[in-house]
């Protein structure tokens, strides 16, 4: 008797295993269906579903020019550590004379990166055929060269070649704006460290003096440039995901692998064998998890189209949005977690950026009008059109004059430390050159429908 009873209790989870998902399923279809077919719509899935080949002829793509000097750089491997060791550090003389040494073995790759700089196009032509786990050993390549771009700035300032230092400065820039085509959150975030890097070496060129005054506008100009272009593109993160929910996910491909990998549920091998079990009962789910994940996209693109989003409006979206989201919807519980840390490294870069754009206003002013002013306002609209915020707090970045020099705070978010925290540039005096360099304007390369804060 309790054998026959423990067969019709297994027969009837079986069968009620069987009804609910698929009950489920035939609700929540025609519910989501007109709900879809109004929120699906995104012209950049087109870039993951279509062919991997640009339409970009070699001879006006950037690409060409970057992929010979990543055959340099690659030859020259075996004493990149040294000077990649050593990029932040206060050199001594042997460290100096050593990295010289390194550098002249390199002597051919600084010319192709200022050729590469020219260029108003730039497309690496990647291949979206796998999706998330797609391909990007530019990355790598790019970091590395950016490193002796700076490096070679720095050392240049330290023997009185201020204007070469500068022209590097925007070598850099340029290499990391070519990969704002890949489409991917991972080029996005290599950008940003990119431009964090950058801006501490032009900081370091700042404080040590003899910048020209034409190159000051010039960088001005770049830095807002770059501080109004939207790095994190949010509309590539909504399309790679339609890419892999309806390459996959709909179709049953890679959903275990992916639940497997959530930080949701049990963990170890009890996660594993319930998962697994259980995979083929949570697909009819999908489509719904599918629907909120276009809905949490949807409205954090919306709350960036501004020309100025403060990160406690988007951190308290994604709060009130993940209070929404039923817990089954796994993925969209971990695409909101993922969600937060760009936001950060978009509001610290722009910090930053504007923090730099700032400090070189004030000195113009100085120039002018033979001393820093008394508050930032003093700026507007002759020395900057605008003044940028701090997107931590919503408000002008702190100021001092100090002597003979001035003080400015902004604030960043510290991965390491998992904390936001303040950063004080102090600039004594900043000085200039008595030969400004040659009046010189670069392209910035195009993006395929860029990103403009207050156009996205």
């Amino acid at each position: 008797m309790l054998k026959k009873l423990i067969w019709v209790i297994l027969i009837g989870a079986f069968v009620l295993g069987l009804i609910i998902p698929i009950t489920v399923n035939i609700c929540a279809s025609r519910k989501l269906d007109k709900e879809l077919r109004v929120i699906v719509t995104d012209e950049g899935l087109a870039r993951f579903r279509g062919s991997s080949k640009s339409d970009l002829p070699d001879s006006q793509n950037a690409v060409v020019v970057y992929r010979h000097a990543f055959k340099i750089l690659d030859a020259n491997r075996s004493k990149f550590a040294f000077v990649h060791e050593h990029r932040n550090k206060t050199w001594t003389v042997e460290e100096k004379a050593q990295i010289k040494a390194i550098l002249a073995q390199y002597a051919d790759i600084f010319p192709l990166l200022h050729e590469a700089s020219l260029y108003q196009e730039c497309d690496f032509n990647l291949d979206y055929g796998n999706g998330a786990r797609i391909l990007v050993p530019h990355l790598a390549q790019l970091r590395d060269c950016v490193t002796l771009l700076l490096v070679k700035a720095l050392l240049d300032a330290e023997e009185g070649r201020q204007d070469q230092a500068v022209e590097r400065i925007f070598d850099a820039f340029a290499a990391a704006r070519s990969i704002q085509n890949d489409g991917l959150l991972t080029s996005d975030l290599y950008r940003v460290s990119f431009d964090k890097y950058i801006l501490n070496t032009l900081q370091r060129l700042l404080a040590n003096g003899n910048v020209s005054q034409h190159d000051y506008i010039r960088l001005i100009n770049l830095l807002k440039q770059e501080r109004e272009t939207r790095i994190i593109d949010f509309h590539n993160m909504r399309s790679m995901l339609r890419f892999i929910f309806e390459g996959s996910f709909l179709k049953g491909k890679d959903v275990f692998w992916y639940l497997l990998d959530t930080d949701c549920g049990p963990s170890g091998p009890e996660k594993a064998i319930i998962l697994y079990f259980s995979g083929w009962s949570y697909r009819p789910f999908i489509r719904l998890d599918y629907a909120y994940c276009l809905k949490t996209m949807d409205a954090v693109i919306q709350n960036t189209k501004n020309s100025y989003w403060p990160l406690k409006k988007q951190e308290k979206l994604l709060v009130n949005l993940n209070e929404e989201i039923p817990f089954t919807s796994f993925y969209c519980k971990r695409l909101i977690s993922n969600l937060q840390y760009p936001l950060l490294q978009e509001a610290s870069i722009d910090s930053q950026l504007g923090a730099v754009e700032v400090s070189m206003a004030l000195y113009m002013y100085k120039v002018e009008n033979g001393q820093y002013p008394s508050t930032l306002t003093d700026l507007t609209p002759k020395f900057v059109s605008k003044l940028p915020l701090d997107p931590f707090t919503g408000n002008s970045f702190d100021y001092h004059r100090e002597g003979e020099g001035f003080a400015i705070a902004y604030r960043r978010f510290n991965k390491a430390k998992n904390k936001k925290e303040v950063i004080r540039l102090e600039f004594k005096q900043l000085s200039t050159a008595k030969n400004p360099s040659t009046n010189f304007t670069r392209p910035f390369y195009k993006k395929k429908g860029m990103a403009v804060k207050g156009e996205q």
